[in-house]
C-alpha cells in the first residue's frame, strides 16, 4: 500500500529524485512502489511548506538542468540537425505535462 501520511525523509528523497531524473514526477510515482500517488503528493504540497518549498527548488533547478543540457546539444557541431530535434524532443516529457 501507497503511504498517505507525510514524512520528511520520504518528501526529500521524492524531491531530490524528481530533480535529477529525466523521468517525469507522475512516472516516477509510478516506478516507486514505496511512494505515494501523484495525488498525495499534490496533497503534501498543500499542506506542508517545507514539501512544496522543497518542489519548487527542485524544479527551478531541474530547469537549469535541463537547459543546460539543450544548450550543450545546440553548441555540438558534430551533430546533425535531425540528431538535435530528436535529442531536445525527449526532454518534452520532463517540461510538459502529460495528457
Amino acid at each position: 500500500m501507497r503511504p498517505t501520511e507525510y514524512d520528511d525523509e520520504l518528501a526529500r528523497d521524492i524531491a531530490f529524485t524528481m530533480t535529477v531524473s529525466p523521468t517525469p514526477l507522475h512516472g516516477l510515482c509510478e516506478l516507486y512502489d514505496h511512494w505515494p500517488t501523484m495525488d498525495t503528493i499534490v496533497q503534501w504540497k498543500r499542506t506542508h511548506k517545507e514539501f512544496a518549498e522543497l518542489m519548487a527548488d527542485g524544479i527551478a533547478l531541474r530547469e537549469t538542468l535541463l537547459s543546460d543540457e539543450i544548450m550543450s546539444l545546440l553548441n555540438d557541431e558534430s551533430r546533425t540537425l535531425e540528431e538535435i530535434e530528436a535529442e531536445i524532443g525527449r526532454f518534452k516529457s520532463v517540461v510538459e505535462p502529460a495528457g
